[in-house]
């Protein structure tokens, strides 16, 4: 079987390209001979994931558009539309995957699909309120028309679905609620990587380790939370932050930092192969975000036992334990900074059965298989 994946994401250890992965990773275990192409709007920015893909055989295409937005310029849907046409001229699809929330990208890479007769064409909706650099109206319909021509339906969250697919989606017998799973083993708390990764920052025993992971951009919100450590440290010393990630924020986060003094509060290391190991040293998830579909990060965060405190923005379908709250973002910090003195420290007990809840709420990577033979009907 032949099968064309398109997002408009970065080949990076983070969001999509994570879930893309993973789920290619599971199809290759079901049937080894499937023949899968990649094509990613953007670019590489981490040569190790690129090579896990090309270790599974996958062949990887890029289209090395801008990093910012999904702009529907003439220029970019023009580039867009000739990079899927050259990969479909190269051999039959039996099925056409578009993993992204941009309604123009998906417009132009499923037409492309319906052009060349790909029988099974999906439309993956992997988040909400995404800028289109395009009209409301004109965005209406290009919903509308996005619907007429996807044979499937597909969505991380019941809020992403309806961003791309209209409120009456989820009662719709092509919509298909794909969760993003993870590899619970791998995430869940480990007493001796939170002792190895403390000392590694030199935290005191007292030390509350607050943390956050995801890309550096402004979508992600991050210095609303060096604005929430500013104002903590004036009155507890023993707060720290944690940023893993890389991104072009980068800069106006680390000038922040300056000038704020925080630098021995502060940690912004980019990108890291050892997510897991500094969760297991983190005691609260932080998640201020603008709009997420439905964040990897949080469910990672949540399986190794971590407290969070998610934007109002997020959607509850990622509240997969109890000790999940949602503040809003559009107000003074002092709300979240009063919820963070109140959190209490789960203790590692408590933390190592996390990633049983996970498992069974249907979020483990022992149920791709299922979401993958369903969705493409195998």
């Amino acid at each position: 079987m032949n099968i064309l994946i398109a997002t408009d994401a970065n080949i990076q250890r983070a969001g999509v390209c994570m879930f893309v992965l993973q789920w290619t990773r599971e199809l290759k275990k079901i049937d080894n001979s499937h023949d899968i192409v990649i094509y990613f709007r953007k670019t590489t920015i981490d040569e190790s994931v690129k090579e896990e893909f090309i270790n599974l055989g996958i062949k990887i295409v890029t289209g090395d558009l801008p990093q910012n937005g999904t702009s529907i310029s003439l220029k970019n849907r023009t580039k867009v539309k000739a990079d899927v046409t050259n990969i479909l001229n190269e051999k039959k699809f039996d099925i056409m995957h578009v993993n992204s929330s941009a309604v123009g990208f998906t417009s132009v890479v499923l037409t492309a699909g319906k052009k060349f007769n790909v029988p099974m064409r999906i439309s993956h909706s992997h988040g909400k309120n995404i800028g289109n650099g395009i009209k409301n109206i004109y965005l209406y319909f290009l919903k509308k028309y996005n619907m007429t021509i996807a044979t499937s339906y597909a969505g991380c969250s019941s809020d992403a679905g309806i961003y791309l697919f209209g409120k009456d989606i989820s009662s719709n017998p092509k919509w298909h609620f794909i969760p993003n799973t993870i590899d619970t083993e791998k995430f869940k708390f480990n007493k001796k990587d939170r002792e190895i990764y403390r000392s590694k920052l030199n935290l005191a025993e007292d030390d509350i380790l607050l943390g956050a992971t995801g890309m550096l951009i402004e979508l992600k919100n991050h210095i609303y939370l060096l604005e929430i450590v500013s104002k903590l440290i004036k009155e507890f010393r023993n707060f720290k932050l944690l940023i893993l990630g890389e991104g072009e924020q980068r800069d106006t986060l680390e000038a922040f930092i300056k000038k704020n003094s925080l630098d021995e509060f502060v940690f912004l290391p980019g990108n890291s192969n050892e997510i897991p190991q500094w969760l297991s040293a983190m005691d609260f998830y932080l998640m201020p975000s603008f709009t997420e579909g439905l964040p990897l990060g949080a469910v990672e965060a949540q399986t190794n036992g971590l407290p969070c405190i998610l934007s109002d923005r997020i959607p509850h379908d990622v509240d997969l334990c109890r000790d999940v709250i949602h503040l809003p973002i559009n107000v003074d910090t002092s709300i979240w900074i009063n919820e963070i003195k109140c959190l209490e420290k789960k203790n590692n007990d408590e933390r190592e059965k996390s990633y049983k809840i996970i498992n069974e709420k249907g979020f483990g990577i022992c149920k791709t298989k299922d979401y993958i033979k369903w969705l493409y009907e195998l």
